[in-house]
């Protein structure tokens, strides 16, 4: 399926960027690399293997990036695209789909509710303060910032984003894109470098940790973090507890040359 696609103009350079996400199985490129980002996004990880395969890229994050930055880089058969160059050319708009990561927050917070483990089965275990705090939602907004501010404002940290993509194999990998022509893309003449509408795959590509420092009030708890809590025998209620509660969700990522 073709997306209908809208022009955006970014580093004084015009896109047509796809306004939708894709759905269902496409050819794509494997990738090789990682980008990292930590608290409370810790790491993004980039792994491929050559060549083409056919993927389902329903769930994957989507994120578009220019086809001229993509292929200025190829250098000795490779092409090496660092988190500072990545990040250069990213915007809300280059973010096509969040796909498995769309429901982060709130499955974080049912994390901590299992974690915790309230034995009243209380719908969640957070004080009223702390539950106006926990983000109502994961957007496109929120993931950007997570990518480029090291402070956001309700006073988390996040460390540096870092890491790489890269791609190997580059002549023999357009011989076959150009000989199969699997992206619909190059119906006409020999191209040899990649172009918009190429798309590149990560299986397992993309990882956000999030972390959060827990102080429990007294309360009737029976475990945190899998360990036993006692319960106080003259008021059955366990004493102060801070601990740092720690969750990584993993999902797919697609970059779509544009």
């Amino acid at each position: 399926m073709k997306l209908v696609t809208k022009i955006v103009n970014h580093r004084n350079q015009s896109y047509h960027v796809p306004t939708g996400k894709y759905e269902g199985s496409y050819y794509a490129v494997k990738t090789n690399g990682g980008f990292h980002i930590s608290n409370p996004m810790k790491s993004i990880t980039m792994e491929t293997i050559p060549n083409l395969a056919k993927y389902d890229i329903t769930d994957a994050l989507q994120i578009a990036f220019p086809a001229i930055i993509f292929a200025s880089f190829v250098n000795n058969d490779q092409i090496h695209i660092s988190a500072e160059t990545f990040l250069q050319h990213l915007d809300t708009t280059s973010i096509l789909s969040l796909g498995s990561f769309e429901n982060l927050y709130s499955n974080y917070e049912s994390f901590i509710n299992d974690t915790v483990g309230n034995i009243f089965s209380h719908t969640s275990l957070f004080s009223s303060e702390s539950q106006a705090m926990m983000k109502p939602t994961f957007d496109k907004t929120s993931f950007f910032q997570l990518l480029t501010s090291t402070s956001l404002t309700n006073g988390e940290i996040c460390n540096a984003f870092s890491g790489e993509m890269a791609v190997f194999n580059v002549e023999k990998t357009l011989a076959d894109i150009q000989r199969l022509n699997l992206f619909g893309n190059r119906n006409t003449g020999l191209v040899d470098q990649f172009i918009p509408g190429d798309f590149f795959y990560l299986k397992d590509g993309f990882s956000i940790t999030l972390r959060t420092d827990l102080s429990l009030q007294p309360m009737y708890f029976s475990f945190i973090n899998g360990k036993e809590k006692k319960e106080d025998s003259a008021n059955r209620n366990i004493a102060l507890w801070d601990e740092a509660c720690i969750k990584t969700y993993t999902g797919d990522l697609l970059i779509y040359l544009v």
